[in-house]
């Protein structure tokens, strides 16, 4: 059972990169866009403000537009493909999802259910915080999921 709550969530600001990929390529996509942005943060000795996160902005079966990016400090600049996003308060929702990606699925689906049953709706795409460093036994794996919602209209 997925246990999900509504939370007031905080802007943010954030450094991204947005990139078009195939499902199947995914972790090693995501793998080059975070060593790209955390080898910018480092150069610069930028302090990330949370873990690395993933937003799924559409998830069309010919490639999904995701932007993988870090939390920053306020005024924190991007440079080329890396952006600055600013992130506007927002309820959302917040779900903990503790085992391997393979099992992602029914932690969404129980969130989805969830929602369905509050009179809610999704109001954008879902985030994937990922809490849990490379090399993590895929049983004890923190993934944190946020997902902007509003009341049904």
């Amino acid at each position: 059972m997925v246990e999900v709550e509504v939370k007031d969530c905080k802007g943010h600001y954030a450094l991204v990169i947005k990139s078009k990929v195939k499902v199947e390529d995914l972790p090693m996509k995501l793998g080059e866009l975070y060593g790209e942005l955390f080898g910018y943060v480092g150069a610069k000795g930028i302090a990330p403000l949370g873990a690395p996160f993933v937003d799924y902005n559409s998830m069309d079966p010919a490639g999904w537009d995701i932007e993988a990016g870090v939390y920053v400090p306020e005024g924190t600049m991007g440079q080329g493909r890396i952006e600055t996003r600013k992130y506007p308060p927002q309820k959302c929702v917040h779900a903990w999802h503790i085992g391997a990606y393979d099992n992602l699925k029914q932690t969404y689906d129980g969130i989805s259910e969830w929602v369905g049953k509050q009179g809610l709706e999704f109001a954008a795409g879902p985030r994937e915080l990922y809490h849990s460093t490379p090399g993590t036994e895929p049983a004890k794996m923190r993934t944190e999921i946020v997902w902007p919602v509003r009341k049904k209209a």
